[in-house]
Protein backbone atom coordinates (compact mmCIF):
# COMPACT_ATOMS: atom_id res chain seq x y z
CA UNK A 1 0.00 0.00 0.00
CA UNK A 2 1.49 3.37 -0.98
CA UNK A 3 2.15 6.06 1.61
CA UNK A 4 -1.15 8.46 2.66
CA UNK A 5 -1.17 11.78 0.75
CA UNK A 6 -0.59 14.79 2.41
CA UNK A 7 -1.40 18.19 1.45
CA UNK A 8 0.10 22.16 2.49
CA UNK A 9 -2.45 24.65 2.34
CA UNK A 10 -1.68 28.44 1.81
CA UNK A 11 -4.22 30.61 2.49
CA UNK A 12 -4.26 33.58 0.11
CA UNK A 13 -6.36 36.70 0.90
CA UNK A 14 -6.86 40.24 0.08
CA UNK A 15 -3.74 41.96 0.98
CA UNK A 16 -1.78 38.86 2.09
CA UNK A 17 2.09 38.91 1.31
CA UNK A 18 2.42 38.05 -2.36
CA UNK A 19 6.31 37.07 -1.72
CA UNK A 20 5.96 35.01 0.90
CA UNK A 21 3.09 32.58 -0.36
CA UNK A 22 5.08 32.18 -4.31
CA UNK A 23 8.25 31.24 -1.75
CA UNK A 24 6.42 28.75 0.34
CA UNK A 25 4.38 27.40 -2.80
CA UNK A 26 7.32 26.93 -4.46
CA UNK A 27 9.16 25.08 -2.05
CA UNK A 28 6.71 22.78 -0.85
CA UNK A 29 6.13 21.68 -4.42
CA UNK A 30 9.82 21.30 -5.28
CA UNK A 31 9.91 19.41 -2.30
CA UNK A 32 7.44 17.15 -4.17
CA UNK A 33 4.53 18.18 -1.42
CA UNK A 34 0.77 18.60 -2.63
CA UNK A 35 0.52 22.00 -1.96
CA UNK A 36 -2.46 24.24 -2.99
CA UNK A 37 -3.77 28.01 -2.36
CA UNK A 38 -6.67 28.09 -0.74
CA UNK A 39 -8.70 31.61 -1.53
CA UNK A 40 -10.70 33.09 1.19
CA UNK A 41 -12.03 36.29 -0.92
CA UNK A 42 -12.72 34.51 -4.04
CA UNK A 43 -11.22 34.28 -7.06
CA UNK A 44 -7.72 36.07 -7.96
CA UNK A 45 -7.32 38.42 -4.86
CA UNK A 46 -4.68 41.24 -4.95
CA UNK A 47 -1.13 41.02 -2.15
CA UNK A 48 -0.15 43.89 -0.51
CA UNK A 49 2.41 44.84 -3.45
CA UNK A 50 -1.06 44.53 -5.72
CA UNK A 51 0.19 41.22 -7.56
CA UNK A 52 -2.70 38.98 -7.87
CA UNK A 53 -2.75 34.93 -7.04
CA UNK A 54 -5.12 32.84 -8.94
CA UNK A 55 -6.07 30.73 -5.50
CA UNK A 56 -6.39 26.42 -6.58
CA UNK A 57 -9.62 26.30 -4.17
CA UNK A 58 -12.00 27.72 -1.98
CA UNK A 59 -11.29 27.95 1.60
CA UNK A 60 -14.72 24.82 1.74
CA UNK A 61 -12.89 22.69 -0.56
CA UNK A 62 -9.57 23.53 1.66
CA UNK A 63 -11.27 22.58 4.77
CA UNK A 64 -12.46 19.27 3.03
CA UNK A 65 -8.81 18.63 2.76
CA UNK A 66 -7.90 18.63 6.45
CA UNK A 67 -7.94 15.29 6.85
CA UNK A 68 -5.54 14.58 4.64
CA UNK A 69 -3.22 18.33 5.78
CA UNK A 70 0.22 18.41 7.67
CA UNK A 71 0.44 22.05 7.30
CA UNK A 72 -1.64 25.16 6.94
CA UNK A 73 0.55 28.41 6.14
CA UNK A 74 -0.89 31.91 6.16
CA UNK A 75 1.43 34.72 4.97
CA UNK A 76 0.02 37.94 6.13
CA UNK A 77 0.43 40.85 8.15
CA UNK A 78 -1.05 41.23 11.73
CA UNK A 79 -3.95 43.38 10.24
CA UNK A 80 -5.72 40.99 8.17
CA UNK A 81 -5.55 38.62 11.57
CA UNK A 82 -8.83 40.88 12.71
CA UNK A 83 -10.32 39.77 9.52
CA UNK A 84 -9.66 36.37 9.63
CA UNK A 85 -10.59 35.94 12.73
CA UNK A 86 -14.56 37.11 12.06
CA UNK A 87 -14.87 34.30 9.69
CA UNK A 88 -16.50 31.29 10.94
CA UNK A 89 -15.60 29.05 8.06
CA UNK A 90 -11.92 30.07 8.80
CA UNK A 91 -12.05 29.80 12.81
CA UNK A 92 -13.83 26.23 12.08
CA UNK A 93 -10.27 25.54 9.69
CA UNK A 94 -8.25 26.52 12.83
CA UNK A 95 -9.86 25.06 15.87
CA UNK A 96 -9.71 21.45 13.33
CA UNK A 97 -6.47 22.51 12.61
CA UNK A 98 -5.66 22.27 16.10
CA UNK A 99 -7.59 19.26 17.41
CA UNK A 100 -6.13 17.32 14.03
CA UNK A 101 -2.23 18.04 15.21
CA UNK A 102 -1.94 20.20 11.58
CA UNK A 103 1.05 22.78 11.78
CA UNK A 104 0.35 26.22 11.25
CA UNK A 105 3.18 28.64 10.17
CA UNK A 106 2.56 32.18 10.40
CA UNK A 107 4.63 35.16 9.49
CA UNK A 108 6.38 36.43 12.84
CA UNK A 109 4.59 39.27 14.59
CA UNK A 110 3.65 39.82 17.96
CA UNK A 111 0.08 40.36 17.61
CA UNK A 112 -0.49 37.74 15.33
CA UNK A 113 1.10 35.02 17.78
CA UNK A 114 -1.42 37.03 20.21
CA UNK A 115 -4.82 36.01 18.29
CA UNK A 116 -3.49 32.92 17.24
CA UNK A 117 -2.24 31.64 20.95
CA UNK A 118 -6.71 31.67 21.55
CA UNK A 119 -7.66 29.87 18.71
CA UNK A 120 -4.62 27.23 19.09
CA UNK A 121 -5.12 26.49 22.93
CA UNK A 122 -4.91 22.99 22.37
CA UNK A 123 -1.87 22.33 21.45
CA UNK A 124 0.34 25.41 20.75
CA UNK A 125 3.10 23.26 19.85
CA UNK A 126 2.26 23.14 16.48
CA UNK A 127 2.45 26.53 16.31
CA UNK A 128 5.34 27.65 13.77
CA UNK A 129 6.60 31.21 13.18
CA UNK A 130 8.73 32.61 10.58
CA UNK A 131 10.52 36.15 10.01
CA UNK A 132 9.73 38.17 6.81
CA UNK A 133 13.54 38.93 6.16
CA UNK A 134 14.22 34.87 6.65
CA UNK A 135 11.36 33.11 4.65
CA UNK A 136 12.89 31.89 1.72
CA UNK A 137 15.38 29.47 4.25
CA UNK A 138 12.34 28.79 6.07
CA UNK A 139 10.14 27.67 3.54
CA UNK A 140 12.99 25.69 2.03
CA UNK A 141 13.78 24.17 5.23
CA UNK A 142 10.43 23.76 6.05
CA UNK A 143 9.75 21.93 2.79
CA UNK A 144 12.31 19.40 3.12
CA UNK A 145 11.47 18.38 6.77
CA UNK A 146 7.52 17.96 6.02
CA UNK A 147 8.61 15.56 3.04
CA UNK A 148 11.52 13.92 4.47
CA UNK A 149 8.93 13.76 7.75
CA UNK A 150 12.10 14.73 10.08
CA UNK A 151 11.57 16.72 13.02
CA UNK A 152 9.76 19.75 12.23
CA UNK A 153 10.63 21.54 15.75
CA UNK A 154 14.22 21.14 15.12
Amino acid sequence: MGAEVQYVLIIWGKGFDEVDAITFASAMRQSGMRTKIVGIDGANRTGNLGIALMPDMTLEQGIELLSLTVCIILPCHSRQWHRLTQDPRYRMLMQTAAERNIYMVFREDGRTTACCDEIMRPNPSIVLSYHSDYVNEFAFDLADKLAGCSNIEN
